[in-house]
């Protein structure tokens, strides 16, 4: 049998990533497992622009940190009510490259994932994350489709 102690759920704060977490929630009672939900912050591209100081977009990552841990605090945890235990993360880097980096620090033994972002489209975003999520990992990972969402031949 899967022996899961702990459930790596990356969420953007679309709907679709908050929708899964009753299904986080769902496995880790079923597996006696913790949450750990992660929120990746993007690095900026504008750190190649010439006349962005470095300072600058510094300023503005670390405001997008406090802010994601804001979200996680407000949005995320009332979701799991203290159901199961959960940590929450934020960290700064390429999402599929920090979910891949934290699930082996964290020794995650699934990653809970959907596979539609915050913009719904499939394979752009959030999809094209989740598919090298997949290909990538060493744990096992569960992707969820949003209800109502169709495949659709490219």
């Amino acid at each position: 049998m899967l022996k899961i102690r702990k459930i790596l759920v990356p969420t953007d704060f679309s709907a679709y990533s908050l929708e899964i977490l009753d299904t986080a929630v769902d496995f880790a009672r079923k597996f006696k497992a913790s949450l750990v939900v992660l929120h990746v912050v993007e690095d900026l591209p504008l750190t190649q622009h010439p006349t962005v100081s470095i300072v600058s977009v510094e300023e503005v990552l670390r405001e997008m940190e406090k802010r994601a841990r804001e979200k996680l605090k407000k949005i995320v945890a009332p979701k799991i009510k203290k159901r199961v235990p959960a940590t929450y993360v934020v960290v700064r880097g390429t999402p599929f490259l920090e979910i891949l980096r934290v699930s082996r620090q964290k020794k995650a033994g699934l990653i809970l994932l959907t596979t539609h972002g915050r913009t719904g489209l499939s394979h752009l975003l959030m999809g094209s994350t989740a598919e090298k999520v997949v290909r990538k990992s060493s744990c096992p990972v569960l992707t969820v489709r949003p209800p109502g969402h169709r495949f659709q031949m490219p």
